[in-house]
């Protein structure tokens, strides 16, 4: 499922994005399932738009993305058992690169998911922080 399209975006930002996935949705398709991927403008409370991405990288794995376009992004993924998690991850940061980066970010993602286990959750973060910006950084 691919987001409006890009000229339907406020932010360019977020055109941006849509265009990274349009590229690649088809191979992101084969690696997962894709739930969903919506558009969401301002509202009354909360002046954000934003672009919510939700796949399915396995049968009880769920991996969700809200990319807003402050260029903050939130990223949770975890596989659910009954009445408990096998595993979850959980991270958020502004984008410090650009779509195809993300983008790539999330295809490695998806990839990792097959056979994740509880000890194993550190990939993500090998995945996201160069990714993810998360605050000011000391310049030496």
């Amino acid at each position: 499922m691919s987001p409006p399209p890009p000229d339907a975006w406020a932010s360019a930002f977020l055109a941006n994005i849509a265009t990274a996935w349009d590229a690649r949705c088809a191979a992101i398709g084969n690696k997962g399932r894709i739930v969903g991927a919506s558009r969401f403008g301002p509202s009354h409370d909360d002046t954000d738009e934003r672009l919510v991405l939700a796949l399915a990288a396995g049968p009880h794995q769920r991996v969700t993305i809200v990319i807003r376009d402050t260029r903050r992004i939130d990223i949770v993924a975890a596989e659910g058992v009954p009445e408990a998690w096998a595993w979850q991850f959980a991270d958020a940061g502004r984008l410090a690169g650009d779509g195809p980066a993300l983008i790539a970010a999330i295809e490695q993602t998806l990839a990792a998911c097959a056979g994740m286990t509880a000890e194993a959750t550190g990939a993500f973060d090998a995945i996201w922080r160069p990714v993810l910006a998360k605050g000011p950084r000391r310049i030496a």
